[in-house]
């Protein structure tokens, strides 16, 4: 008996250890408020750091004068954002982050990206033969991009037992299209501290 004890109440911290691991719990939050839970790369992060590096891009004094000079703001696709990171990092979504920042600004002006073009262009043939002539959108009218922005997110993760640095850098440059000369170049980083219980949860 005594020697059954033990072991039962080793099963029985098991049982116990593993319904709280299994329990889930799901509770609304604000937009905006700041949740880390594995420590990688999340929304708030996304957001934070494409509102930080527009800001950063709208202090620059050359997009003042392009719009004194050109008479209109400047023209931007938001193409590719390479994750050159072990996670698995939803680029579009930074993509959508980087291009809300810039309409939001408005300071400039947003055209579709390389992805989107061939389905708006594909729209805009379709109304040459369905749509009312009063309502037919014109072929060849797109606005044409004066800047091409992209960039890449690197990261160095510090582990040992429990316990990890996470460091996340986001690169973005602005390159002119016509003579492919870099306007603006923009770095962020991001560091986490992750230290995760001795039970895994």
């Amino acid at each position: 008996m005594r020697i059954l004890r033990p072991f039962v109440l080793g099963v029985v911290s098991l049982v116990v250890i593993s319904w709280l691991a299994s329990c889930t719990s799901v509770s609304r939050r604000e937009r905006d408020e700041v949740i880390d839970v594995s420590g990688n790369w999340n929304d708030t992060d996304s957001r934070q750091v494409s509102e930080t590096m527009i800001k950063d891009l709208l202090g620059q004094i050359w997009v003042d004068k392009f719009e004194g000079f050109q008479g209109r703001p400047p023209v931007i696709i938001v193409g590719s954002v390479r994750n050159n990171t072990a996670e698995h990092i939803n680029s579009a979504t930074f993509i959508n982050d980087l291009e809300r920042a810039l309409i939001n600004s408005n300071k400039f002006k947003v055209v579709a990206g390389a992805g989107d073009r061939p389905e708006l262009r594909d729209e805009v043939k379709q109304m040459q033969e369905n749509a009312r002539p009063e309502t037919m959108k014109k072929l060849k009218q797109e606005t044409g991009a004066d800047f091409y922005m992209l960039g890449q997110i690197n990261d160095i993760v510090d582990k040992e037992g429990g316990k990890s640095v996470r460091y996340y850098q986001v690169i973005l440059e602005l390159v002119q299209l016509e003579t492919h000369e870099k306007k603006w170049m923009g770095k962020q980083d991001i560091k986490k501290y992750v230290k995760k219980s001795k039970f895994g949860f």
